[in-house]
C-alpha cells in the first residue's frame, strides 16, 4: 500500500462514453486500491456535464468553460482559462504527485507542482496527439508543439508512454524515466469463446469517434471497392459496414457526403455508452483499423485491444505497434491503408475462411488475456509509481 494524494489534470470532459478515459481511470483506480487519494481535474467543454461526481472512488471536478475540439489555436484562449483554473485549485490543493495528462496539461502541471514542491507525472497516451485532430494548415505549429512536449517531459520527474514509438522518441529526446503501460481494456471485455462466421454473410466495422483524417476515409473508401468487387465474384457472400461512435459537427457534412452512395450497405450507431462496447462488438465480424499517412501516424489505438479482448479479427494499416501486435497474436491481417484493393484483399483473406476467421479469434482472446489487458500490466505502473509516493 502507498497511500497520498494524487492529482490528475485531463482536458477533456471526462465522461466514460464509447470507452473513452479508460486508461486514466484504470490508472485512478489502481493507485485508489493502494490506498492513494485520488482528484481528476477535467475541461468539460460543453458545460453540460455534472460540475464534480464520485465515480468510484475517483473525486471528479469538471471545469465548464466553453470550448472546442480539432479547431487548432484558436481554442487557445478557452485553453489559457482551463489551465487557469487547474493552477488555482492546486495552489489550493496541490497534493503529493500532479499527474497531467497529454501535452495540454503538461505546463501547467509543472508550474504548479515546482511552486508546491510536489511530484510530477507526465502521461502522454496520445502518439502524435494533435496531427490528427487540428486542419492541415497547422501542420507545421503540431512540429512545434511535438518538439515542446519532448522538452517538458524531460522535466518530469516519471514518464508514461503507450507505444514502443513513443519509447524510441522520448528516449533520443534524453527522457530517462520512461515506462511503456499500454492503453488496454480490462479483463471483464474478454470474450469467453472465439466468435463463429457465417458462410454468406461477414460484417465489417469500427467503434469510436468519428472525425477527419481517423481513417473513416480509408475504411469507405475500402468497402466501396470490396461491394464493388462482389458485384463480379463467384461466391454469394454478402457485406455490411458498421460504424458505431459520435459524429463530430464539423465532419458531419463530408462522412455524409462519403457514405451516400453505399446507403443500403451501411448501419450507423451513434455515441453510445462504455457498457455497450461488448454487444457492439459481437455484432462484427472483422475490425477495421485504418489510418493514412495524414493521420495519426504512429498510434496504437485502444480499439484495437478491445476488439482483441472481444474476439474480433482485425485488418490493420501499418501504424504504430499495430503490424507487430497483430502478426505476433496471428489475430489479423496488415494492409496498406492508402491502397482500396490492398483494404479489400485484406477483409477477403479473413472472411472467405470461417474456420481461419474462428481461429485469429481464438488467438486474439489468448493474446489479449496474456498480454493486452490492464490487470497484465498494472504492476509495472505501481511499481513506477511507488517511489514518487514515498
Amino acid at each position: 500500500m502507498m497511500g497520498g494524494r494524487v492529482t490528475m489534470l485531463y482536458s477533456l470532459r471526462f465522461e466514460p462514453h464509447e470507452g473513452w478515459y479508460r486508461r486514466a481511470y484504470n490508472q485512478a483506480r489502481t493507485l485508489i486500491d493502494q490506498g492513494c487519494e485520488v482528484t481528476l481535474l477535467a475541461w468539460d467543454r460543453t458545460c453540460k456535464s455534472v460540475s464534480c461526481e464520485n465515480l468510484g472512488g475517483l473525486h471528479i471536478h469538471r471545469f465548464q468553460i466553453p470550448g472546442g475540439i480539432s479547431r487548432g489555436p484558436s481554442n487557445a484562449p478557452n485553453h489559457l482559462r482551463f489551465n487557469m483554473a487547474v493552477y488555482r485549485h492546486l495552489r489550493r490543493n496541490p497534493g503529493d504527485v500532479v499527474h497531467a495528462f497529454n501535452v495540454a496539461t503538461m505546463p501547467v502541471a509543472l508550474a504548479a507542482a515546482r511552486r508546491a514542491g510536489c511530484s510530477t507525472v507526465a502521461d502522454i497516451c496520445e502518439p502524435d496527439n494533435f496531427l490528427g485532430f487540428w486542419p492541415k494548415r497547422y501542420n507545421q505549429l503540431v512540429k512545434i508543439v511535438d518538439r515542446v512536449e519532448k522538452h517538458l517531459a524531460s522535466k518530469f520527474d516519471q514518464v508514461f508512454v503507450h507505444n514502443t514509438h513513443q519509447v524510441s522518441r522520448f528516449r533520443e529526446a534524453g527522457v530517462e524515466r520512461l515506462v511503456q503501460v499500454g492503453s488496454y481494456p480490462n479483463r471483464s471485455l474478454l470474450c469467453s469463446r472465439p466468435r463463429q462466421c457465417s458462410d454468406n454473410r461477414v460484417v465489417v466495422g469500427r467503434l469510436g469517434s468519428v472525425y477527419s483524417n481517423n481513417g473513416y476515409e480509408e475504411i469507405i473508401s475500402g468497402f466501396r471497392t470490396l461491394l464493388s468487387r462482389r458485384s463480379t465474384a463467384a461466391d454469394a457472400t454478402s457485406y455490411r459496414l458498421r460504424i458505431a461512435g459520435n459524429v463530430f459537427d464539423n465532419y458531419a457534412a463530408e462522412f455524409d457526403r462519403l457514405l451516400e452512395p453505399l446507403r443500403e450497405h451501411v448501419d450507423i450507431t451513434g455515441a453510445y455508452d462504455v457498457s455497450e462496447l461488448v454487444s457492439l462488438y459481437q455484432q462484427i465480424d472483422v475490425s477495421l483499423l485504418l489510418y493514412g499517412k495524414e493521420a495519426f501516424g504512429n498510434v496504437t489505438p485502444t480499439k484495437l485491444f478491445e476488439s482483441m479482448a472481444c474476439g474480433v479479427p482485425v485488418v490493420v494499416s501499418n501504424t504504430g505497434d499495430m503490424p507487430e501486435v497483430v502478426r505476433d497474436a496471428d489475430c489479423g491481417v496488415v494492409v496498406d491503408a492508402e491502397d482500396p484493393t490492398s483494404i479489400c484483399e485484406g477483409i477477403e483473406k479473413i472472411a472467405a475462411n470461417p474456420e481461419r476467421l474462428k481461429q485469429m479469434s481464438a488467438n486474439a482472446i489468448r493474446a489479449a488475456d496474456e498480454k493486452y489487458t490492464w490487470e497484465a500490466v498494472q504492476e509495472e505502473f505501481i511499481s513506477a509509481y511507488r517511489p514518487l509516493l514515498s
